[in-house]
């Protein structure tokens, strides 16, 4: 239910694609925009959408019913423009311009959401309607772009991909204070990027939004893999990763496990890790094929049966951008959870929750977990208090209704 008593229309532009929700920022963009029109807001998107996709758009469309849908665009055109490459990948051609201003005359507007750097087109395509219309924005950060892109350049042990982020590095570090100091109200995942916003651009009303994580269900027992019943049925401890297995950033976390980690476990516990994930490549399929206590589960219809049937999650991650949703998922289904330092930025959990950044530290404390000698009751506590799914869109609904209100 709606407490404020006011409907909202809610133009959300996000250019990377909110659906499905099987990466963090289609999870954090796609889940406010669900509890904001279960209170009877209506939100419509500006988002990208493979045209060529057999995925069942229905059920999203039933909430969400008057969205433009982006193609992606050339990647070398992309890639040598003067702004940083998702801009161009995912920003308006001028058939998709017209169709957006084409809809702007039709809708009159309460409030634009402009998600990620990479908006900033649209904001240039909509600057006059939203001058005119005196339309209230507001800017949404998923992580501080310009970190993520250096950590990405760090971790990637590619050549071509290390030009890249690194040319893309250069150009987003101060295009990124450009965009964020065009907005007079900002929110941000994590609670440590908040205090570099301000930083960036200290007249803007910077406020801490935890991303909000769905209840958590069974899961299809019906499409699980046949090795699934192996690990079930077997009195091994279970450690969980999952995350996108091409993303660098997560193939280096399970390297740095794998080779550095796993080698001292061995030694002392009876364990299996387990990998579980998008589009897992090459040298990360090979791990379980190398390793037998090692399993890799790629696209499975949901994470839910591994959550489930874990005894500890991992989260050995060096990159602190923004906020890692695979930490609040594991949360969410009240398992315990070991991390490096990286994993809990942002999360206002750094302090509570066990973490280490030595191979020996990190496995001692995964002992320490699967042995019961850790209490998590404090963890599970905190958790609650600061990522209530109720509590968050409270605080979204509250400032999104005062801004409307203060244009009035």
């Amino acid at each position: 239910m709606n407490n404020n008593n006011k409907q909202l229309r809610i133009l959300d532009i996000m250019p990377l694609p909110v659906y499905p929700p099987n990466y963090g920022g289609a999870i954090g963009s796609l889940y406010k925009a669900i509890e904001l029109a279960k209170r009877g807001h209506n939100i419509d998107f500006i988002t990208s959408k493979d045209p060529n996709s057999n995925i069942d758009y229905s059920g999203f469309e039933d909430l969400f019913k008057n969205n433009v849908y982006l193609r992606k665009k050339n990647r070398l055109k992309s890639f040598v423009s003067i702004l940083p490459y998702n801009c161009n990948r995912f920003g308006p051609d001028n058939n998709e311009k017209d169709i957006i201003l084409g809809q702007i005359k039709k809708v009159t507007y309460d409030l634009i959401i402009f998600e990620y750097p990479h908006s900033y087109r649209f904001y240039k395509l909509l600057k006059q309607y939203i001058k005119e219309k005196q339309i209230p924005i507001v800017y949404y950060s998923h992580n501080i772009e310009s970190d993520y892109l250096l950590r990405s350049f760090r971790e990637s042990s590619n050549l071509i991909k290390k030009i890249f982020f690194l040319f893309d590095y250069f150009k987003m570090i101060y295009f990124e204070k450009f965009v964020l100091e065009l907005f007079d109200v900002i929110f941000t995942v994590s609670i440590q990027d908040k205090d570099k916003i301000n930083l960036l651009n200290p007249k803007a009303h910077a406020v801490w939004i935890p991303p909000i994580i769905p209840s958590v269900n069974n899961g299809n027992e019906l499409s699980l893999p046949p090795n699934f019943n192996f690990l079930r049925n077997n009195f091994y401890k279970k450690i969980l990763f999952t995350g996108i297995l091409s993303h660098d950033a997560n193939k280096f976390a399970i390297k740095w496990f794998t080779e550095s980690v796993m080698p001292i476990l061995r030694k002392k516990i009876k364990c299996f890790f387990v990998i579980v994930g998008k589009d897992p490549s090459k040298e990360i399929l090979e791990l379980a094929e190398l390793n037998k206590d090692i399993f890799v589960f790629s696209n499975v219809v949901s994470l839910a049966p591994f959550y489930n049937l874990a005894d500890l999650v991992v989260i050995p991650l060096f990159n602190e951008a923004g906020i890692k949703i695979k930490l609040i998922e594991a949360l969410r289904y009240g398992k315990k959870v070991v991390s490096r330092p990286e994993g809990v930025y942002g999360s206002g959990l750094q302090d509570i929750i066990p973490i280490a950044d030595s191979p020996i530290d990190f496995a001692t404390k995964c002992i320490q977990s699967l042995e019961g000698r850790i209490n998590y009751l404090n963890v599970f506590e905190r958790f609650d208090e600061l990522y209530s799914s109720k509590k968050i869109i409270d605080t979204i609904e509250k400032e999104i209704v005062n801004l409307a209100d203060s244009k009035k």
